[in-house]
C-alpha cells in the first residue's frame, strides 16, 4: 500500500516487520506498572516518528509500528488498537480515550447516557444493544478477487455498487473501491458528530463539510 501495490500480509518483508513490531509490543504490554521510562523507550524505537511528551498506557496493540507517526503530547489510554497497514498520522495533543472504565453489568456511564438521552435512544448501560445492523454483500467479479472487481450490495438494495482497483493501483478503475467506501462512512460519522457539538454549543453547522483523504 506504501508503494502504491496491492497490500500482502504475508510478505516476507512485511513478516519479519511484524515480527519485530510484536516482540516490541510483547515487552511493553508484560511491563511493570512503575516501568514508565521503559514503555517510553519501546513506543519511541516501535513507532516511525514521536514528538516529545508521550505517553501509552498497556495494553496497545499493533501491525508494523513503524507506520505510525505522532506529534508532541500523544495520549493512548488502555487497549488501543491501531492498524497500520498504510501511514497513520497523529497530530499534536492528540487523546485516545477508548473505554469508559466501568465493569459492572448495568453500570450507567453519565457522559454516555447524556449522549444518548440527546439523540432519543435506550440506554441500559455498559450491555448496550445494537441500534442498527447494516448487512452488505460482496461477490467477486472476473478476476475472482473482489479487491479487483465485484459487487456490493446491502440487504435492503438501498446500496448496490460495483467494485474496481482505482487505475492508480493498477486496476481498471471503473468502479468505486474500499478506501472510498470507508472515506465516505468516516466522513458522515464525523460530520454526525460535528452537529451534534455544534448543536450543544448553539453553533450554526448546517452548512458544513467534511473532507476525508
Amino acid at each position: 500500500m506504501l508503494a502504491g501495490e496491492p497490500y500482502i500480509a504475508s510478505d516476507p518483508e512485511l513478516g519479519k516487520m511484524h515480527l519485530r513490531a510484536q516482540r516490541i509490543l510483547h515487552v511493553f504490554n508484560i511491563s511493570l506498572p512503575d516501568a514508565t521510562e521503559e514503555r517510553q523507550s519501546l513506543i519511541h524505537e516501535l513507532f516511525g516518528a514521536l514528538g516529545a511528551d508521550y505517553e501509552v498506557k498497556p495494553p496497545f496493540r499493533c501491525d508494523y509500528g513503524s507506520h505510525i507517526v505522532a506529534g508532541e503530547r500523544l495520549f493512548i489510554n488502555y487497549d488501543c488498537v491501531i492498524l497500520d497497514c498504510n501511514t497513520v498520522r497523529l497530530g499534536d495533543r492528540v487523546l485516545c480515550c477508548l473505554k469508559h472504565g466501568w465493569e459492572k453489568r448495568g453500570i450507567k456511564n453519565p457522559d454516555t447516557e447524556k449522549l444518548m438521552q440527546q439523540l432519543e435512544q435506550p440506554y441500559e448501560g455498559a450491555e448496550m444493544k445494537p441500534l442498527y445492523t447494516a448487512v452488505v454483500t460482496v461477490t467477486p467479479g472476473q478476476e475472482g478477487h473482489a479487491r479487483m472487481s465485484g459487487h456490493a450490495e446491502s440487504e435492503d438494495g438501498l446500496l448496490a455498487l460495483e467494485l474496481a482497483m482505482p487505475q492508480e493501483l493498477g486496476g481498471r478503475g471503473q468502479g468505486t473501491n474500499p478506501e472510498q467506501l470507508f472515506a465516505a462512512g468516516y466522513a458522515a460519522c464525523f460530520h454526525g458528530a460535528l452537529a451534534l457539538v455544534a448543536r450543544k454549543m448553539r453553533v450554526d453547522a448546517s452548512k458544513a463539510t467534511v473532507t476525508n483523504f
